[in-house]
């Protein structure tokens, strides 16, 4: 499978890695510092907005692994987000 692409407005682009409730990792290109608010798109169409909860180095030289706790995302961005990464998360 394919990981969706993903932007944020603080400037990290990479990949959605996975989805489980309301909780959203990225590999992402650049750290974003836990408590930080962010906004982007996944898949270039899907709007999501949160709070990060947690962030990581990755195993990849400058690569993070950031965890965003999803908030004021609407019903049909959950449904789209649901539907990328498949019933299970």
């Amino acid at each position: 499978m394919t990981r969706p692409a993903l932007v944020l407005t603080v400037g990290a682009e990479g990949e959605a890695i996975s989805l489980e409730k309301d909780r959203l990792r990225l590999d992402a290109s650049a750290p974003v510092p836990p408590g930080s608010r962010v906004e982007g798109t996944v898949a270039g169409t899907i709007a999501i907005r949160g709070k990060v909860i947690g962030a990581a180095r990755a195993a990849t030289p400058g690569r993070y692994v950031v965890t965003i706790k999803l908030a004021d995302v609407t019903r049909g961005e959950r449904e789209q987000l649901t539907a990328l990464f498949g019933a299970g998360g």
